[in-house]
């Protein structure tokens, strides 16, 4: 897949990521580590309606839905003591929620 074919605001993600120096690169995964929003009492009281991602080697959990107007929104919870695994939950999130 080209970043041609990646949704506009994902493409401009990467763009980021491919144009800076690794130093840069690892802040930026800080970043959007902290950037994923808490997730709605909906889920946050009950985990069980989040779906494990167990290819993961850290704990990722993900829901999704689709709004009335068929907008697709993302939900995730990982621990803050995995920011590796919460960086890219953050791009994917940044990237991709509210999208239709």
């Amino acid at each position: 897949m080209t970043v041609e074919a990646l949704p506009p605001t994902l493409a401009e993600i990467v763009d980021l990521f491919a144009t800076s120096p690794p130093r840069v690169r690892l802040e930026l995964l800080l970043e959007y580590s902290m950037q994923i929003p808490p997730l709605p009492a909906r889920y946050a009281e009950h985990p069980e309606r989040l779906e494990p991602v167990p290819e993961c080697q850290s704990p990722l959990f993900v829901a999704a839905e689709v709004d009335d107007e068929r907008r697709v929104h993302l939900f995730m919870d990982a621990p803050p003591e995995a920011p590796t695994t919460r960086g890219f939950a953050g791009i994917f999130h940044a990237g991709l929620d509210g999208l239709w």
